[in-house]
């Protein structure tokens, strides 16, 4: 007998079955791991919008669109190529400033311009926004002036005297107000210009020299309209002769409010 206990003991003992987990268990691992997911991409895009997101990372201007939701996205290339690297940045920021400044002067407060990356920005806007008019507003340089004629036809920027004694062009850095002024019950009207105090010192002695004479405003070296000096002329006020639909005035309004784009920009993908 005590043969039969040693031998019994000197077996090994069988192995233990470890429990594997059931059905169950992985069910519900997979759906608290979704659970996450979802909870962490919601707050990610409340705290980042997708369309932001993917322009971050550099994705084509179709795809930022294409993920811009029920909102409207315009992606713009600033053309910094022949910009010293360290002066980049600021002048990045100077064409996103007008471009805001813009959009608030044409009815769209609300549109959000933010830089991504070195070289582009990215406009948010309301579902309702005309994307074709930002797009126009965004990318046109905007350098305005006034011209007198010359004898041979020619239009010339008009100068004169200035308060400190120098020749000084009247160019759009002196409209202090722009203003579209429509007709009653109509939609279409003129635009106003109101000049600052320097350049109504400018115009006073442009007016005298070109007596029954026109001027005329010019963008970006095109004729825009002719202009009318409102008496007396002292006061600084031009009229425009063309009539502008209230789409068209508005934009006009808005480029000469808010000074040119101080590098060219372009829609990408456009």
């Amino acid at each position: 007998m005590a043969e039969d206990t040693r031998q019994r003991q000197a077996q090994p003992a069988p192995p233990r079955l470890r429990a594997r987990p059931g059905p169950g268990l992985w069910i519900a691992a997979v759906l608290f791991g979704l659970l996450l997911a979802g909870w962490v991409v919601f707050w990610v895009t409340r705290l980042v919008p997708v369309a932001e997101a993917a322009a971050d990372l550099g994705l084509p201007s179709q795809i930022v669109r294409l993920l811009g939701g029920t909102g409207r996205t315009l992606v713009l290339r600033v053309d910094l190529d022949n910009v010293p690297r360290g002066q980049r940045a600021a002048l990045l920021e100077q064409s996103r400033e007008v471009i805001a400044r813009r959009l608030t002067a044409y009815g769209a407060p609300r549109a959000l311009v933010r830089s991504s990356g070195a070289a582009r920005l990215l406009v948010t806007l309301q579902p309702e926004t005309d994307l074709d008019a930002v797009g126009r507003l965004a990318t046109t340089p905007g350098r305005f002036d006034l011209r007198e004629q010359r004898p041979d036809g020619q239009w010339q920027v008009a100068a004169a005297t200035g308060r400190d004694g120098q020749q000084e062009a009247l160019s759009g850095a002196l409209v202090e107000q722009a203003q579209l002024v429509l007709y009653p019950d109509a939609d279409d009207g003129r635009v106003r210009l109101q000049l600052t105090g320097e350049g109504r010192l400018l115009l006073a002695q442009v007016a005298v020299r070109n007596a029954g004479q026109k001027l005329a405003l010019f963008m970006d070296d095109q004729m825009v309209s002719l202009l009318t000096a409102q008496e007396p002329v002292a006061s600084g006020r031009l009229w425009t002769d063309t009539h502008y639909s209230q789409e068209e005035g508005s934009l006009l309004v808005s480029l000469l409010s808010s000074g040119p784009l101080p590098t060219p920009v372009a829609v990408e993908g456009g």
